[in-house]
């Protein structure tokens, strides 16, 4: 139940910013919300269903390691 009430959010914060990119022609502020839109509910999303994500730190600890 608390997934489709999440669904629901995200699609009507999508719908009430893009519509007005889209319309004024701001095509490059319009794909960076759906790509910073698509990682949030995705990240939103696997909170929520309890998947189990990797640690962010760990890459960034890794690629600085290296150096």
């Amino acid at each position: 139940m608390f997934i489709i009430l999440l669904v629901t959010v995200l699609l009507a914060v999508l719908s009430f910013d893009a519509p007005r990119l889209v319309k004024e022609g701001m095509w490059r502020e319009a794909a960076v919300l759906l790509l910073i839109w698509s990682a949030g509910s995705f990240m939103a999303v696997a909170a929520v269903t309890g998947l189990e994500l990797p640690n962010p730190n760990d890459l960034i600890n890794a690629i600085f390691d290296i150096l």
